[in-house]
């Protein structure tokens, strides 16, 4: 598509239309991330980080997503109530490209069960 950048690492469209050198990428695959507070701000920031390739994403945040939230924050109303880490892990797996869960994911989040 015109003005999409490509990812030079796995051929595809990269989705900010950023073209980035296969260094990067290899840099970005070892790094390892924490978002404290998956807020509005950080939740999308998170998105970004996970788009990006990151190699290990840790989102900690014992907050459960309340409505007065949802005008502004990247979850839905199918996510309230729940855990924002675990409202956010399943998308952002997939945006990174994995399938893989994560049995960390109550421990970050804060629930015991």
């Amino acid at each position: 598509m015109p003005g999409q950048g490509v990812d030079p690492a796995a051929g595809q469209p990269h989705r900010t239309g950023v073209r980035v050198h296969p260094a990067w990428h290899d840099a970005m695959r070892g790094a390892r991330v924490a978002v404290v507070g998956v807020g509005s701000v950080s939740a999308t920031a998170a998105d970004a980080l996970a788009s990006y390739g990151i190699g290990t994403l840790s989102l900690v945040d014992p907050d459960h997503l309340p409505s007065r939230n949802l005008i502004r924050h990247p979850l839905t109303a199918r996510d309230l109530g729940r855990f924002k880490v675990a409202g956010l892990a399943a998308p952002l797996l997939r945006l990174a490209g994995s399938d893989e869960e994560h049995s960390e994911l109550d421990a970050l989040s804060g629930s015991r069960g």
